[in-house]
C-alpha cells in the first residue's frame, strides 16, 4: 500500500524526489514534518551520503534501529542488487520509480513487524 502511495509522489503530478516520496508516503503515521521532506531532497539522485540511493536512504533514516535498518538494507540490496544509485543506474538493474516502491514497501513490512511484536 505505501509503495504505491510513494510511487504517487514520485510522479509527476506531485513532482517529489525519490527520497522526498517515500518519506512522503509516511508522513502521517511517523509525524513527520514538512520540513523534513523538503530537507530530503538533498539526499537524492545519488546525492545521499556515501552515494546512496535517495529511496533507500529515506527508508532507513526512518527506521526505528539498528536491526531494522540492516534488515532493510539487506533485503533491498538482495532485490535491486547494489545500494547505491550510480551502481543501480549504470547496470540497470531497477527503475527509480520501483527503488521507491521497493523502499517503501520493505520500511512499511518492517514498521508493521515491529508493531505487532510491540502489541
Amino acid at each position: 500500500m505505501k509503495d504505491k502511495q510513494a510511487s504517487e509522489y514520485f510522479s509527476r503530478k506531485h513532482m517529489l524526489s525519490c527520497s522526498q516520496a517515500v518519506a512522503k508516503a509516511f508522513q502521517n503515521e511517523l509525524n513527520l514534518t514538512d520540513s523534513y521532506i523538503e530537507d530530503l531532497n538533498k539526499d537524492s539522485s545519488g546525492m545521499a551520503p556515501g552515494g546512496m540511493c535517495g529511496s533507500l536512504y529515506a527508508a532507513l533514516d526512518l527506521c526505528k534501529d539498528e536491526k531494522m535498518k540492516q534488515n532493510v538494507l539487506d533485503e533491498f540490496i538482495e532485490q535491486a542488487q547494489y545500494a547505491t544509485c550510480r551502481d543501480i543506474r549504470a547496470n540497470r538493474t531497477i527503475s527509480c520509480r520501483k527503488t521507491v516502491e521497493l523502499a517503501a514497501k520493505l520500511l512499511e513490512e518492517h514498521l508493521l513487524q515491529d508493531l505487532s511484536k510491540s502489541a
